[in-house]
Parts: C-alpha cells; structure tokens; sequence
C-alpha cells in the first residue's frame, strides 16, 4: 500500500516545525518508536540563575518572572529576569555564553531593541553577583523603584 504524499508532506513540516522548536533549546524533543515526537518544555537553571534567585529572596527583592517569553519589536526573545510593572530585564551574563564576539554583538542589539521598546535591561555578571551584591542590591531596588514611578 503507498503512502500518501500529502501526509509525508504534512510530516515533514510538522518534524521541520519541531526542529526549529528544539534547535533553540526551549524544548527537548526525542522520537518514540511508533514515530511520534514528544516536545518537553527545556528549563535549564545555570548556576548563576539559581545564585540570582537566592540573591533576590535574600535581599528581600520583588520576585522577577524568570525566564519569560517577551515580544519585542516583531520577536520573541527569552530573558533571564523579569518586573513586568517595573518594565525591568536583568540578564545573567556568564562568561562562558556571552564572551564571543557573536554573542556580545547578540546582547547589544538585543539590548537596544529591548531599550527601544521602554524595557530598562540590566547586565549582572558572576563576578558582580559575588564580589559586590550590596550594590547590585542597592543598584537594583533603586531601577526597579524608580519603574514604578514611571508606570
């Protein structure tokens, strides 16, 4: 019996569909023998992420979205932190994803789009995060203090 073409066409655009899912790590996706694709959600936690979050509840800071979805000018992008009322990003800059020249040229038009679209965006890095948290704190409550005066 053959195979009917327009179900092979429908295949490989769903698998060319979930490739593009799973290429941008927001989703594992494995093949189980009868040929389905089963998509889980990726949640990776860096350390830093997760030394930001103890940060944040030790500083007794407002608690961010972490990791949402944001559409900015036409795109989704991904971002660490959230304050959606403060309209404040904090991205965690590790060295070792954001030290290529690719990534650095990444992270700034992403910045400046995030900018131009009101978003006030805060690099924290390791080192920042560890050797100097009382003016990342300090630094931080008065960004987001000031983004509620201005909603």
């Amino acid at each position: 019996m053959a195979s009917d073409p327009t179900l092979i066409e429908l295949d490989s655009r769903r698998r060319a569909s979930l490739a593009k899912l799973a290429k941008h790590d927001r989703y594992l996706a494995s093949e189980e023998p009868d040929g389905t694709i089963v998509l889980v959600p990726a949640v990776v936690i860096t350390e830093l992420e997760s030394r930001f979050r103890a940060f944040v509840r030790s500083r007794r800071l407002p608690r961010p979205d972490f990791n949402p979805d944001l559409f900015v000018a036409g795109r989704w992008y991904q971002v660490d932190c959230l304050w959606r009322a403060e309209r404040v990003i904090v991205e965690l800059d590790g060295r070792a994803a954001h030290s290529t020249a690719v990534a650095f040229e990444k992270d700034r038009s992403r910045d400046r789009a995030m900018q131009a679209a009101g978003w006030q965006v805060v690099r924290v890095t390791w080192r920042q995060l560890h050797e100097d948290a009382e003016a990342v704190a300090r630094d931080l409550g008065t960004i987001l203090r000031a983004g509620k005066k201005r909603t």
